[in-house]
């Protein structure tokens, strides 16, 4: 009997997100499908999107503290100058990141490789609800905080996503695959995604039914094949229960990314937003990638679901929106005020952010920086701050 896991549709292409943009439409006439680079384009879409207009939309970068090597992780939204939007299974990592040594960056600009700024995260924040939605993650809308706030940027602003959408083209923006075998370049792309389905079964919605589904699940093709007399009756029985399980989570989460032309989001766009230009001359926002499938045609070609900012999302980012740092202008490194010791503490495993003052001189010694921060040291009688 073949082996039928749970839907590997949803399976890490975006988990821990890589972010980007994919595409969905056939094949150009005469393209080779044995030379996946050579039929990218056709499949995958979505162009380089250099403006600096676009700029509210970045990449979210992880680094290795010990060596200084880094990698792309996800794509994040500014809704204000400290805080963006991303997808929650993007941010959830960042414990276990501050266990092995790494930390979260967000990259400006339409190069990750070569950004115009590059600010740690210093504070998350997920939507409330953590069991279902297609990604395992409940609600996948999340937030991350900066140190400092990003210049010279526009933020976005997060809309509620409604029913009113369903049909509706709007624009997606990420960074990463953009071919349909995992190339990653580094650039921000834009792309085209029409509002597939709002409700009822997301499978339904990205594979048209149940023979598609069962043969992607089987063989990771869909052709015009019947798969479904070579079935046995507890692997049909398997499959069904897999496909009725792929309810969208209601108000909270959509499928894009079925209508002809139309691009998708890929690894690396995790996160990336919904968008359509606003009547001011801004961008609004009304979701983030969340998952997707592939084939073994091309990494992502069936569309995605997004987690739409619903009755409890958008609540969420609204709040999440007003984060004050704690720290102030304060950063980790941290200063001298006289004798006392000024630094600010960040951890995500517990979570907590604040600012500590170390009075050097209550108990005989001096505030200096070095490298490693403000600290005190030595003695008030022989020792002098710099």
């Amino acid at each position: 009997m073949r082996s039928i896991g749970r839907a590997a549709l949803f399976a890490a292409t975006l988990a821990c997100g890589t972010a980007d943009r994919s595409g969905a439409g056939a094949l150009g006439e005469g393209a080779q499908a044995t030379n996946p680079s050579r039929a990218a384009f056709p499949i995958i879409g979505g162009v380089v999107a250099p403006s600096p207009t676009l700029d509210h939309t970045g990449a979210l970068m992880y680094r290795d503290r010990a060596t200084g090597e880094m990698g792309p992780l996800c794509t994040g939204t500014l809704l204000s100058p400290e805080t963006l939007v991303t997808a929650k299974h993007c941010i959830i990592v960042l414990p276990i990141f501050e266990r092995i040594g790494l930390e979260v960056l967000f990259a400006v600009g339409p190069d990750h490789d070569d950004p115009l700024d590059l600010i740690p995260v210093v504070a998350v924040a997920g939507a409330p609800g953590d069991e279902g939605g297609q990604a395992g993650y409940g609600r996948d809308v999340g937030v991350a905080h900066l140190e400092r706030p990003v210049v010279g940027v526009t933020p976005a602003v997060a809309r509620p996503f409604s029913a009113d959408l369903l049909g509706v083209t709007l624009v997606t923006l990420g960074y990463g695959v953009s071919s349909a075998d995992g190339a990653i370049d580094g650039l921000r792309r834009i792309g085209r995604e029409t509002v597939e389905a709002v409700s009822g079964s997301s499978y339904e919605a990205m594979f048209g039914g149940f023979e598609s589904f069962a043969e992607w699940m089987l063989t990771k093709q869909s052709t015009a094949l019947d798969i479904l007399p070579t079935l046995s009756d507890d692997e049909r029985t398997d499959l069904e229960a897999l496909y009725g399980s792929g309810g969208l989570l209601e108000q909270h989460e959509a499928v894009t990314g079925r209508t002809p032309g139309d691009t998708q989001s890929c690894s690396n766009d995790s996160g990336g937003p919904l968008a359509l230009p606003s009547r001011e001359g801004g961008w609004e926002v009304y979701a983030v990638v969340s998952a997707g499938a592939n084939s073994s045609r091309s990494v992502c070609d069936f569309g995605q679901v997004f987690a739409t900012f619903g009755p409890v999302t958008f609540p969420f980012l609204e709040a999440e929106r007003q984060w004050t740092d704690p720290c102030g202008d304060t950063d980790a490194g941290g200063r001298c005020d006289g004798s006392v010791a000024v630094r600010c503490q960040t951890r995500f495993d517990p979570a907590e952010r604040n600012r500590v003052a170390d009075d050097c001189g209550a108990r005989g010694e001096v505030c200096v920086v070095s490298a490693s921060g403000a600290a005190c040291s030595g003695s008030s009688d022989d020792a002098t701050p710099p």
